[in-house]
């Protein structure tokens, strides 16, 4: 039996290829498609109901209370007119959110061919070498006090001697 994802042979049994971690066991069946649940399906609908009382009451309430203190009438006919189209417009969103939900939820899942196993030899990545070596800080920053550090020691010495 040869792994489906790199070629590399193994043992009848396996569940997974020793080289790459492949599932060996790979089946082409469709799962029955599920039913969308009628929970959320009532949850919808109760929404879209509660919506439309609330938008609906909600606005000839407003242009009745608009008609006490005197409004002029264009602006409650405006209330009453475009408060029940705003409702309108969320329950049809509403609806389209659903049906796209029942939709996507009974697509069914296309059945993936198993890949041709061929066998071939398997060669694992090789890493990259590494870079040359950079000596050290601390190296590099004693190299470079080196010569000044000899200048010192110079000084140091004549002094020494001129003082003797």
């Amino acid at each position: 039996m040869y792994c489906p994802n790199c070629g590399a042979e193994s043992v009848q049994g396996l569940r997974y290829c020793k080289q790459c971690g492949a599932n060996l066991n790979l089946t082409t069946e469709m799962m029955p498609p599920a039913r969308f649940p009628m929970a959320l399906t009532i949850i919808f609908l109760m929404l879209i109901a509660l919506i439309s009382i609330i938008g609906g009451v909600g606005a000839f309430a407003l242009a009745s209370d608009m008609s006490m203190h005197n409004q002029p009438p264009s602006n409650v006919l405006a209330i009453m007119i475009l408060g029940p189209l705003v409702t309108l417009g969320v329950d049809v969103l509403l609806v389209w959110l659903l049906l796209r939900l029942v939709k996507i939820y009974h697509q069914p899942a296309a059945p993936q061919p198993l890949p041709q196993a061929v066998p071939r030899a398997f060669t694992p990545p090789q890493l990259d070498a590494p870079p040359s070596s950079v000596g050290s800080v601390t190296e590099h920053t004693t190299r470079n006090f080196e010569a000044h550090e000899k200048q010192i020691r110079a000084r140091q010495a004549s002094r020494d001697t001129n003082e003797v």
